[in-house]
């Protein structure tokens, strides 16, 4: 019957619409992920050019406490 058939039509139209808007979901979360992984990437970056510099820092202490000096 006509009203069979435009209740399937809008039971197609709701199921596209649920998977063009699935889909639509997918690639933000991706995206969103991705900003994510990059900021991660960018702190972790930070950290370990801190951790260097302090390494240095602490190397080249050593390397002065260490160093012979002139009696006074």
């Amino acid at each position: 019957t006509e009203a069979r058939q435009r209740g399937e039509e809008i039971l197609r139209r709701a199921e596209e619409e649920q998977q063009r808007t699935k889909g639509e979901l997918d690639v933000y979360v991706l995206s969103q992920a991705q900003l994510l992984e990059d900021a991660i990437d960018r702190g972790l970056a930070v950290i370990r050019e801190a951790a260097e510099d302090t390494l240095d820092a602490l190397g080249d202490l050593k390397a002065e406490v260490t160093r012979p000096h002139g009696r006074d």
